[in-house]
């Protein structure tokens, strides 16, 4: 009856080792679950954070070529018509001076 109870006993005995040695193995295994978590997303928010960099950088290069072509269509316009004007405006000067010249 002893060795049955001694018997019961170290299968009790080892069945709590066994439970306390897998519930330490689950333990490792769900700090790193979490660790790989944390570090899968750091990972992520660094390499988004390199792309939107990265896009925002070309969205302000295309921003600054689309101002500058506006900017250099407006001034060969702007140069375009004073130089039409200009013409025009030594006429109206010369009318202006012979009808100043005339009321006289």
């Amino acid at each position: 009856m002893k060795k049955i109870v001694d018997s019961i006993l170290k299968e009790e005995a080892q069945a709590k080792r066994l439970l306390d040695e897998a519930r330490s193995s689950a333990e490792r295994l769900v700090q790193d679950a979490r660790r790989d978590a944390a570090e899968y997303n750091a990972k992520i928010i660094a390499d988004t954070k390199q792309a939107l960099t990265a896009r925002y950088v070309a969205l302000k290069e295309q921003y600054t070529r689309e101002k500058e072509k506006i900017i250099s269509d407006l001034v060969t316009r702007t140069d375009t018509e004073s130089a039409g004007h200009a013409g025009r405006i030594d006429v109206i000067a010369q009318q202006l001076f012979d009808s100043i010249i005339a009321i006289e």
